[in-house]
């Protein structure tokens, strides 16, 4: 029984050893005579350099941490609207490969303008868009009621002053 343990104990060791060598490629014999590098791999690149029996994949420890993924909104088909203003700004096609080119035009008081390359834009969030100048936002997501504006968040509605308070400059009557 006790030649069972022995072997079932190096069998252990055997397989911790292995894992210890593909993850951090530092063995148990490595770490028992060199208690300051760790099996997490936690090895400066300094001391690796110095160290050339410990190897780190210190590239690709780096790479998660420098590189966060960037969320890039589509921008959808559909008219984008300033508020308080006749401009629109329609774009047609998407990025989602459906055939059609995407691309983009303006609309003014004075006409059409010609189709422009959707890559000008800049997607905010969905159904708010950017020219360089102006936020745009999508014309179907405009609140029903009130005055909006589009703005970097979204459509903002602007309450009108209300009119519950008699004004002072009107006299009181009094009957």
């Amino acid at each position: 029984m006790r030649h069972f343990s022995f072997v079932l104990l190096l069998s252990c060791f055997a397989i911790v050893g292995c894992n210890a060598q593909i993850d951090a490629k530092v063995t148990p014999t490595q770490a028992a005579t060199q208690p300051n590098l760790q099996l997490d791999a936690k090895v400066t690149p300094t001391q690796a350099a110095t160290q050339p029996d410990v190897q780190i994949n210190a590239q690709v420890k780096e790479s998660t941490k420098s590189e966060a993924p960037q969320i890039v909104e589509e921008i959808v088909e559909g008219r984008y609207w300033i508020g308080g203003t006749d401009q629109a700004l329609e774009v047609q096609g998407d990025a989602s490969g459906t055939g059609r080119p995407a691309r983009f035009r303006y609309e003014t008081e004075g006409g059409v303008q010609e189709w422009r390359s959707l890559s000008s834009l800049q997607a905010i969030k969905p159904g708010v868009v950017y020219d360089g100048n102006d936020y745009w936002c999508l014309s179907t997501m405009q609140p029903k009621t009130g005055i909006a504006i589009c703005s970097k968040e979204g459509w903002v509605t602007q309450q009108a002053p209300s009119q519950s308070e008699p004004s002072q400059s009107e006299p009181d009557q009094k009957q």
